[in-house]
């Protein structure tokens, strides 16, 4: 009997967590945003969090956003490197363009939203960002 109730609880809770993800609308992405990390996890494990490199995204209302790197490494051979790219906010998820000139496209979902910082899971990366 108790086993039974336990399954019906579950099964009444789990829904409701597997929809707790945050959704986004195209007021909460524009402007500028700092890159702080990005790695194959939500924490953030293995990222290389102290890196010569420097990346923002810039969101605009036109649905085209710029990504700007800066290295800071004396030693490399491309120093600053921008791309801007197409994207929109469908169903509460970030679609944006992979690279230039393709048209080849990833969804991003929103894993947490917390003022001005923001996780987003891509489809082979996560990516925590800060709003400038």
């Amino acid at each position: 009997m108790k086993f039974i109730k336990l399954i019906i609880i579950t099964s009444l809770i789990i829904p409701f967590a597997a929809n707790a993800e945050t959704t986004l609308n195209q007021s909460d992405i524009l402007g500028g945003w700092t890159v702080n990390w990005e790695a194959n996890n939500p924490t953030g494990e293995g990222a290389s969090i102290i890196s010569s490199i420097d990346t923002t995204w810039a969101f605009n209302a036109d649905g085209s956003m710029t990504s700007s790197s800066v290295d800071s490494d004396p030693y490399t051979r491309v120093s600053n490197f921008s791309a801007t790219l197409k994207y929109r906010v469908e169903e509460g998820k970030l679609i944006k363009q992979v690279a230039p000139g393709r048209s080849t496209e990833d969804s991003c979902a929103v894993v947490e939203m917390n003022g001005s910082d923001l996780l987003l899971k891509c489809r082979f990366r996560y990516y925590s960002l800060t709003k400038k």
